[in-house]
């Protein structure tokens, strides 16, 4: 435990870490095949490709961004989650031993927002849709993650990293009239001279050349924090920040919260800021061992460039290597829910026909005849990543395989519509269970409170254990050890 830990007696809320998935040989490091010498990476921050030098020896520690449990996962979500699954197996394939660690947000605005919305516990419909997410991994056979921690349960190590921060005088508590903390907690970017250093902002928000490059990969959102794709925390726009571009480490509730959704600390009741859950996961669980942080294109700013910042702030190293995923684009979009445009894996055969027929792909192949490309074509964007081995002679038995297909739309002759239709094909294959799935779900709320009611009890008897550490590490623990002391049973505080 950290040596902040006396000021947070009475919450249990914490998690340790527990090895879902430990790729690699256990207790042992596997020889690193001599290919992995000749392994180059491009790295977000420094704008180049370089070669892999991992921090451990014979050993890759990898933190991905993971999904914000609000609603259904659509397409989008699943290709990051499959191109880090090919990085981390392709690690693996060169005899690293690899810890790969997904996050799951499990509270934030949105997930209280549309739980209260829908009529449902908030703590209910993260669930639920964590475990949508987790559906749509398997089906694509995406490893599970080393460790998968939820934020909700990480309260401790996130109220722990602001001290830090604050005591390096890198943050500062909003307090009223009174002098009494409010729960709104800030990162004093003034403070910080390395910022932008990830996406190549000045502090003047001018950005530089090698900033234009890498967002010639996708549409900007380096020079504006308010913009369609990471739209501004509310906490954000609070006129008790000393400087606009500071941003909320942790925030006080809103009145419509759920009492249940605030935890109490020394800076006031409240929940955390957007950032720094990853943070606090990332440093709990890969410590010295951070060689890459992944996630979409989109994350780059605001969402990774105030990590890396708060993260060194409080003292730790950030990753060694930022890597980022292109995006899933609609209409020249990137998909997005607060976009409309994408697909839901609950969405039905119907909702599913319409997004599909209306696909964009090649705008200059007009008519069947004419020669079409196949990248950055959002039909064959989708094929990529969902056909699978016998879906042609399922659905499409004039073609082997992918390959096949894409010739002959690159030459001419096949059309838009019959490329849509095997699509369409392969989508309803593969979001079939997911969708029986979550119609038990629905109709069995009993067996979704039961496993909650399960998971609660477990970490429970976690939380106590950390809490029982917690105070004979801070010689607290007055009426346990006048029992072992006097051999008398203990006392259940």
């Amino acid at each position: 435990m950290s040596d902040s830990g006396n000021t947070l007696v009475g919450m249990t809320n914490t998690q340790e870490p527990q090895n879902t998935n430990t790729s690699g040989v256990a207790g042992t490091v596997q020889t690193v095949a001599g290919a992995a010498t000749g392994l180059k990476l491009y790295d977000t921050a420094s704008h180049t490709v370089s070669s892999f030098v991992p921090l451990k020896p014979g050993q890759v520690g990898i933190y991905v961004c993971g999904a914000t449990v609000q609603s259904s996962p659509h397409i989008g979500h699943i290709r990051a989650a499959v191109a880090f699954d090919v990085v981390r197996r392709w690690f693996q394939r060169l005899g690293y031993k690899v810890t790969f660690v997904r996050n799951v947000t499990d509270i934030d605005d949105k997930i209280l927002d549309k739980a209260a919305a829908a009529g449902q516990q908030w703590w209910e419909r993260a669930y639920i849709y964590e475990r949508e997410f987790t559906e749509a991994y398997d089906a694509l056979g995406v490893e599970p993650p080393t460790y998968e921690p939820r934020a909700t349960g990480h309260m401790i190590d996130m109220i722990d990293l602001i001290r830090k921060i604050i005591d390096n005088g890198h943050g500062y508590v909003v307090t009223d009239e009174n002098g009494n903390p409010t729960g709104n907690v800030y990162f004093d970017v003034a403070s910080w001279p390395h910022y932008g250093e990830l996406t190549h902002q000045k502090q003047t928000a001018v950005s530089d050349d090698a900033s234009k490059i890498t967002d010639a990969m996708g549409p900007s959102v380096d020079n504006a924090g308010d913009d369609k794709y990471n739209p501004i925390d509310p906490a954000d726009m609070s006129p008790d920040k000393h400087d606009p571009r500071d941003f909320a480490l942790w925030k006080a509730p809103k009145d419509s919260d759920p009492l249940d959704a605030r935890w109490n600390t020394p800076f006031g009741t409240g929940r955390p800021g957007w950032h720094i859950e990853c943070s606090a996961m990332s440093h709990r669980y890969l410590k010295d061992m951070f060689d890459i942080h992944g996630g979409g294109l989109d994350l780059r700013f605001p969402h990774h460039e105030n990590e890396m910042a708060q993260t060194r702030a409080a003292g730790y190293d950030s990753a060694a290597r930022w890597m980022h995923s292109a995006w899933v684009t609609a209409k020249g979009e990137k998909m997005s829910k607060s976009l409309g445009n994408t697909i839901y894996l609950s969405d039905s055969e119907e909702e599913l026909r319409t997004k599909v027929m209306s696909m964009y792909t090649d705008p200059n192949h007009i008519r069947i005849e004419d020669p079409g490309q196949v990248e950055g074509n959002t039909v064959f964007t989708y094929l990529d990543a969902l056909v699978q081995p016998d879906s042609f002679e399922k659905y499409l038995p004039e073609y082997k395989n992918l390959d096949e297909l894409k010739s002959h739309y690159r030459r001419g002759g096949l059309g838009d519509v019959k490329v849509k239709k095997f699509l369409l094909k392969v989508l309803n294959e593969f979001l079939v269970p997911i969708r029986e799935r979550r119609a038990y779900y629905e109709e069995h709320p009993e067996v979704v409170v039961d496993v909650l009611r399960k998971g609660t009890e477990k970490a429970n008897a976690e939380a106590e254990q950390t809490l029982d550490k917690m105070k004979k590490a801070m010689q607290i623990d007055y009426f346990n050890q006048w029992a072992e002391d006097y051999n008398l049973d203990k006392v259940d505080m």
